[in-house]
């Protein structure tokens, strides 16, 4: 076994920089277990969405954002990690995204999860892929034919957001503003406090 100095001596370069190795693949600490794919109530709604689709569209369900758009800058990529669409419809191909489709539950109402939820908004519709937010309980009552419908209007109209219920959304203005204010008091009880 090398040790840490004998592994950075043999990958030191020509220009005296030193070249990272691989980390050694160590065993996962415990065991795994598996989990559902989908909620009994995303299960209910996958086979709405399936029947609705008929031959003409696809459905996937817990797709990557990752995987749906593709920033232009790479600094904006790592935004992307860790944040998955409910599901995502496509043409019969399965090529493209026509429609993003998001149920809400009531965490969905706190002031947080609806920031999470406007930054998805704001990726998906900028790549021209309308989102279609359902609450968790209209996602009972609503119908094949509603939903077929939805998904025409979205691959009409790829630069507009669906929402079934309008939920208040923070603009971009107000967040800013808020972020500043609390910038400006960080700043200021650093100073009080003497760190700065």
């Amino acid at each position: 076994m090398e040790t840490q100095e004998e592994i950075m001596i043999a990958t030191k370069s020509r220009k005296s920089r030193y070249t990272r190795k691989p980390p050694v693949s160590t065993p996962p600490a415990g065991k795994f277990v598996k989990r559902q794919i989908l909620s009994a109530n995303e299960a209910e709604f996958h086979r709405l969405l399936v029947e609705s689709a008929g031959n003409d569209y696809q459905v996937f369900p817990k797709v990557a954002l990752k995987d749906v758009v593709k920033p232009t800058e790479r600094s904006d990529f790592p935004r992307l990690q860790a944040k998955h669409i409910d599901f995502v419809i496509a043409g019969s191909n399965g090529r493209a995204a026509i429609a993003a489709i998001e149920l809400d539950d009531a965490s969905h109402d706190n002031q947080t999860n609806r920031q999470h939820d406007a930054v998805k908004d704001f990726y998906l519709n900028s790549a021209g892929i309308p989102v279609i937010r359902i609450r968790g309980r209209e996602a009972q009552s609503i119908t094949p034919t509603q939903l077929r419908e939805l998904y025409l209007s979205a691959k009409a109209d790829s630069n507009r957001a669906y929402p079934i219920e309008s939920v208040d959304r923070p603009d971009a203005q107000s967040n800013i503003k808020k972020l500043l204010l609390l910038i400006a008091l960080a700043l200021l009880f650093l100073w009080f406090t003497g760190i700065i």
